[in-house]
């Protein structure tokens, strides 16, 4: 947690929502954000963290798509993999809009 940038507190709310929940919680500073409104810069995003993990790379998404885009994420991911077996890949899409098909009876 960044101390010095927060208050007593903004620690306190912090601390107990992270005890009332039981999960993981991690603080960010609103400097730390920056919003991607382009799917080409996304993806993009997502392969260069991708490419700099080391140990592990987690992603959440309704679903993950089907277009050229995706595909190649998909593949670079099992690649890195492949290429590191420490690496632990977590991917968490929801049930029903990750399984839905596509016109290519593709599923996203």
């Amino acid at each position: 947690m960044i101390q010095n940038k927060t208050s007593k507190w903004q620690r306190f709310l912090f601390n107990k929502l992270v005890k009332e929940r039981k999960s993981p919680c991690f603080e960010v500073q609103s400097s730390q954000i920056k919003i991607i409104n382009d799917p080409q810069e996304y993806y993009l995003a997502l392969h260069k963290l991708a490419a700099d993990a080391e140990q592990r790379i987690s992603m959440s998404a309704l679903y993950l798509g089907t277009g050229k885009l995706e595909k190649y994420l998909v593949e670079k991911l099992n690649q890195k993999v492949k290429n590191n077996a420490d690496l632990r890949l977590t991917v968490l899409l929801d049930y029903i809009l990750g399984t839905r098909i596509n016109r290519q009876n593709e599923s996203s």
